[in-house]
């Protein structure tokens, strides 16, 4: 497995074990001493801008986040991904519900991994997620968007194949002009 091709696989452990709320499986993907920041670019949701070491970004990201929200779908847009010496970066996109509301939220944004080596395995020291947008919506989308979101690849797609399957959904008109974008 070449680099570009672990760096990949970290990025989807990580994808896995958020969007399938599995706190153990965050060490697939960070180092025990790894630092997160968080560039939050909408007030439709809120967290810390800077966390340190493999525990606190788990309670951030896997456990805090699954308390909040559930038929999470994060999307890493392949045709964005850039791959630079020990870094990778891509455009990403996530979909899901509020847990006490029903409402959908999607939200779209950028990934900046730093990876190290440990032991001849890639495993992230750093993490900046940028939250570009986070859109809130109606629950009564949920049966026909999540429907059509568990037939997509995942969590690797590119952006025209998510665009074709949102484009037809007026409720999803921002999402749609950032992937057009």
């Amino acid at each position: 497995m070449n680099m570009t091709e672990q760096y990949q696989q970290r990025v989807s452990d990580y994808i896995l074990a958020k969007d399938g709320n599995r706190p153990w499986a965050m060490a697939k993907a960070f180092l025990p001493d790894a630092e997160l920041q968080m560039q939050v670019d909408t007030d439709n949701i809120d967290f810390p801008a800077r966390v340190i070491g493999l525990d606190a970004i788990t309670d951030t990201l896997v456990r805090g986040f699954g308390r909040e929200n559930d038929n999470v779908f994060t999307f890493c847009l392949q045709d964005t991904l850039v791959v630079q010496q020990e870094k990778l970066m891509c455009d990403w996109v996530v979909f899901m519900t509020d847990k006490d509301t029903g409402r959908i939220r999607v939200g779209w944004g950028q990934y900046h991994w730093d990876f190290a080596d440990q032991e001849g395995q890639a495993l992230a020291k750093a993490l900046l997620i940028r939250i570009q947008q986070m859109d809130i919506l109606s629950a009564a989308h949920q049966a026909e968007l999540f429907s059509v979101l568990d037939g997509m690849p995942y969590p690797w797609l590119s952006k025209e194949q998510l665009l074709a399957a949102v484009s037809d959904s007026e409720y999803l008109r921002n999402l749609s002009d950032f992937l057009a974008g």
